[in-house]
């Protein structure tokens, strides 16, 4: 009897334990769930409320809960422009020549497509025969260049030659120039040595194998003429024509009235400095020139007024020795009492 009573105790013990902790736990689960419940509702408001199943915190049995509000959408930033590239350049026109030193030409660069992001083109030239800036083109020298214009690493050439053509051929002798058709005196079986400078439409003395001159005599039997230019009067009077000519057709002539008469001068021309200094310029040197160019006896005698102010030597070389003015005279050798005179004046410092 009293072992049962105990081992109903203990059943009754058991159970009771049993049970606190189905409570206990249930309890927990119970309390979890609403939780979850409180926290859900508010974002769900298609729960309607009031149904037995949840109800809102905060409100009253059939209150209908506020709608929260729906967050803003962030604007997108505007995208950025796309970068166009540059497909293609091309260069017009794509050969050019010049023809004289300094003349210029102007080239230029179309980039494709004309809405390329970076369209900025570079000009470059390989070769000295000209220089480019901005696309112009400028002729220095003889020769042929390469120009390129590139633009977002695309690039075209073209190809410029200088070769520079005969503009203009001016005569001289004993280095006087000559105007065209200039008419002069000649003597009998005296030669006279002609050049003949051709320049471009710059003024430049071309170089570029079109300077060629061809020599001619109108009549052979009055006075001939080299290839040099050297030209021989013949024993006969006359007058003659030499001409050089280019092979581009640009010629200059020169008049010849051959004579047994030696040619005298008829005037002189002298040329220099005509202030000197005793510190800083003691010397110089003058130069004659007699017309004709072709006188027989172009020399000249030259004669100092005050050799104590300043001396002349027979080539015309000034030598000052102090302060004071001085007149040099240049008298021709022929006999025809041509002459011509300068007045220097001389300073201190």
């Amino acid at each position: 009897m009293v072992m049962d009573n105990c081992k109903s105790y203990k059943e009754d013990k058991d159970m009771t334990e049993l049970k606190l902790k189905f409570k206990k736990g249930f309890a927990k689960r119970a309390f979890a769930v609403a939780m979850a419940l409180c926290l859900v509702a508010p974002l769900v408001p298609s729960v309607p409320l009031g149904s037995g199943l949840v109800k809102a915190a905060g409100t009253q049995s059939g209150e209908t809960p506020e709608t929260p509000e729906t967050p803003e959408t962030p604007e997108t930033p505007d995208d950025p422009d796309p970068i166009v590239k540059v497909d293609k350049v091309t260069v017009s026109p794509a050969t050019a020549t010049l023809t004289s030193i300094g003349q210029t030409t102007t080239l230029k660069a179309n980039v494709t497509p004309a809405n390329a992001t970076n369209n900025k083109v570079t000009w470059t030239v390989s070769g000295d025969a000209v220089t480019v800036a901005n696309g112009v083109v400028t002729a220095k020298k003889n020769g042929t260049a390469t120009v390129k214009a590139t633009a977002d690493g695309k690039s075209a050439t073209a190809t410029v030659t200088v070769k520079q053509a005969a503009n203009k051929v001016v005569l001289s002798l004993k280095g006087q120039n000559l105007k065209n058709n200039t008419s002069l005196k000649a003597t009998y079986k005296k030669s006279y040595a002609f050049k003949a400078t051709v320049t471009d439409a710059k003024g430049n003395k071309v170089t570029s194998g079109n300077e060629k001159i061809t020599w001619k005599s109108s009549n052979k039997k009055i006075a001939t003429v080299k290839s040099n230019g050297k030209v021989t009067a013949k024993k006969k009077a006359g007058t003659v024509k030499i001409t050089a000519k280019t092979a581009d057709g640009k010629s200059a002539t020169v008049k010849l009235k051959v004579s047994k008469k030696a040619v005298k001068v008829t005037k002189v021309k002298v040329t220099g400095s005509k202030k000197m200094n005793l510190k800083t310029k003691k010397t110089q040197t003058l130069k004659a020139t007699v017309t004709p160019v072709t006188a027989a006896n172009q020399k000249v005698t030259w004669k100092s007024s005050n050799k104590k102010i300043a001396t002349v030597s027979s080539k015309g070389k000034v030598k000052v020795k102090k302060a004071g003015k001085v007149k040099i005279t240049a008298t021709a050798k022929d006999g025809s009492k041509k002459k011509a005179t300068i007045t220097i004046t001389v300073k201190k410092k």
